[in-house]
């Protein structure tokens, strides 16, 4: 299927991708409805009575429908490679800080989410110059994850698996002045901390928290916006970590970066992962942090450049 569609895919004129993909996601939204209950269920978690029924049918089909875009741009990126990442990016704002991460004398941590297409941000970066690790677990299926990993790889990001020994891998690369991504807004079970996101608990990822408390290096968050036909990235100034001790420290950067990406997807809310079942995991007692190691924390960091549902 995946040799089929990227056949299928290799003489689309790129004017035709918006017709296209408006096409397959209300097909999958309205006709296949696929995940539909979920994302449903989390716009209504998320925005309550801000967002009325038909206005949350509208977000979800705009979703699949900038889903089903990143899919097609994914495929012009396996036939143009690094090409196709150049001529469909730019960089908005914070240029003074791209330069910064991309100097490389000393490693930083750059967090975002599944937010736009988070895969062109990652590409985007590595073409430009900043030597990228990312951290990620495989994908389920294992001729997906091989193709994704190469055309990764084909545009300079180094993968760091999650898992065992992850940790030390993302700590070796801050170590040799590499930019760390990772990507912190899916349900972390019981890995992760409970944050406020959306006015919600939700498990979240602690791996950034944690990776820049125990080596002092730089936050930067960064996001990926559509423009058409093109993507804009924005890279912001580095957090201002908590002085608090221990897990409250590691609790209170989570937040603030958990925080942010709330704020973007308020702003472009069809941009975000919304078949994620983000809130799946409930805490024991209403905001309660879950138990955590920080050796545990750096290890399950979180997923990069691609979703698991």
């Amino acid at each position: 299927m995946l040799r089929g569609t990227l056949a299928a895919t290799r003489h689309l004129p790129r004017r035709v991708y918006p017709t296209v993909a408006r096409c397959l996601g209300a097909a999958a939204f309205d006709v296949f409805r696929l995940r539909r209950r979920v994302v449903e269920h989390n716009l209504t978690r998320a925005f309550g009575g801000e967002m009325q029924s038909p206005q949350r049918r509208r977000v979800g089909r705009k979703c699949y429908q900038e889903l089903a875009l990143g899919a097609l741009e994914m495929a012009a990126l396996h036939h143009k490679g690094a090409a196709h990442v150049l001529e469909t990016c730019r960089i908005r704002g914070g240029r003074e800080h791209l330069d910064q991460v991309r100097s490389g004398k000393s490693g930083c941590i750059l967090v975002t989410g599944h937010f736009g297409n988070w895969e062109y941000l990652a590409g985007a970066l590595a073409v430009w110059g900043v030597p990228v690790s990312a951290v990620g677990a495989p994908m389920r299926n294992p001729l997906v994850d091989r193709w994704l990993t190469s055309l990764r790889t084909g545009l300079g990001i180094e993968i760091l698996r999650t898992g065992r020994g992850s940790g030390r891998a993302a700590l070796r690369a801050l170590r040799a002045g590499r930019a760390v991504l990772l990507l912190i807004d899916q349900d972390a079970r019981n890995h992760g901390m409970f944050v406020d996101f959306f006015g919600i608990p939700a498990s979240t990822h602690v791996g950034a928290a944690v990776l820049a408390h125990h080596t002092g290096a730089p936050v930067f968050p960064c996001r990926i916006d559509r423009d058409g036909l093109r993507h804009v990235v924005s890279v912001y100034p580095p957090l201002t970590l908590s002085h608090a001790g221990g897990k409250s420290a590691i609790l209170d950067t989570t937040q603030a970066i958990t925080t942010m990406l709330e704020s973007w997807i308020r702003e472009r809310p069809a941009s975000w992962f919304w078949p994620h079942r983000r809130f799946k995991t409930q805490p024991p007692s209403p905001c309660t942090p879950l138990p955590f190691t920080a050796g545990k924390g750096a290890q399950c960091g979180a997923n990069l450049a691609h979703h698991q549902t």
